[in-house]
């Protein structure tokens, strides 16, 4: 049997992943009902296969990137969830871009990140899993 795969270290991989441009093995790391939020999907929770698409085509955008690899942390919750923190740089509505402070919570169902969310901070993605689970009401 495999050994099982802790949140921390699932986050860890898909921040490998994402920053090396590995999709292919990103979209593996996903579980096959993942529901996934990001700071470029406007809003509404999609698949790994969208979720990957819509930040496939973000990077082509001079005005968004990805935080780098060594200034994001990401810390455990506990075995089913974890969360990164960093900055990212984002479109601003107004023209041009804006750098933001984002923790992208995520939780992990069948050793595969199972949902994915970012928010402002640490403390409101504990908060958050703490009052709505692994599913984090997505």
């Amino acid at each position: 049997m495999p050994a099982t795969r802790s949140a921390e270290e699932l986050v860890n991989r898909i921040a490998d992943c994402f920053t090396r441009r590995r999709w292919e093995e990103l979209r593996g790391l996903f579980h096959p009902e993942a529901r996934l939020m990001t700071s470029v999907g406007h809003g509404e929770p999609l698949s790994a296969p969208e979720t990957l698409e819509q930040i496939r085509r973000a990077i082509d955008d001079v005005n968004y990137r990805p935080p780098v690899r060594d200034d994001l942390r990401i810390t455990r919750i506990d075995d089913h969830a974890a969360v990164a923190t960093g900055y990212v740089r984002v479109p601003a509505d107004t023209g041009g871009h804006m750098l933001v402070t984002r923790a992208w919570l995520y939780t992990v169902v069948d050793d595969l990140v199972y949902r994915a969310l970012p928010l402002p901070d640490e403390r409101t993605a504990r908060s958050r899993y703490a009052d709505q689970g692994v599913a984090l009401g997505l």
